[in-house]
């Protein structure tokens, strides 16, 4: 099976698919990803600096990042917690996922904490947000949907290491088995009144 790859970061230029750095596409698979080719910016998009609100545990974010740098306070800190959504107004809220990411760092957790964190909690708060994003904007959905089986990396910032991204490559699983349950249903319900 030949391996399709597209890398994603929140300053991706804007090239073909599997043109862009560190990625792989043959000549003949070129053709399956035209879509793709056609949304500006799609690699952006997919960043999760990318500035697209959604709603989760009662409060709303600008940015998957808002909420997965928020969470590392959720318990320990509040105040600043809150000062990553949206509801608090601040400057914080509203500002670039590079800006989110700084003040995640710049407030230390404790030993405990960091480990609490580091053994799974913050895989667990990553995968809702993406979800929560993905599910609010159908736009970006199709985005997503559209890599079709790529493997999906991630190049973090001052990092020459790829990451696969295995959360959004099982969220992209999930949408496209719904959508083709959705078109099979939508079938059998057109054949069902036919009948009628």
């Amino acid at each position: 099976t030949e391996e399709i790859q597209f890398m994603f970061y929140s300053k991706s230029a804007d090239a073909k698919p599997g043109k862009g750095a560190s990625e792989l596409i043959s000549e003949k698979s070129e053709q399956d990803f035209k879509n793709l080719e056609s949304i500006p910016h799609w690699r952006r998009k997919l960043s999760n600096f990318h500035h697209a609100p959604f709603t989760l545990d009662s409060k709303k974010w600008i940015s998957v990042e808002h909420y997965f740098q928020a969470n590392k306070f959720r318990e320990s800190n509040s105040q600043h917690y809150d000062s990553f959504s949206l509801d608090s107004g601040s400057a914080l809220s509203k500002g670039p996922g590079e800006k989110a990411k700084c003040a995640g760092r710049k407030v230390k957790l404790s030993e405990k904490e960091l480990k609490e964190w580091d053994t799974g909690k913050k895989q667990d708060v990553m995968r809702a947000a993406i979800e929560a994003k993905y599910r609010t904007h159908k736009d970006l959905a199709k985005i997503l949907m559209a890599t079709k089986k790529a493997k999906l990396v991630h190049r973090p910032a001052r990092s020459s290491k790829l990451m696969i991204e295995e959360d959004l490559m099982k969220l992209r699983a999930t949408l496209l088995n719904d959508t083709e349950e959705t078109a099979e249903s939508s079938v059998l319900d057109k054949g069902i009144l036919e009948k009628e």
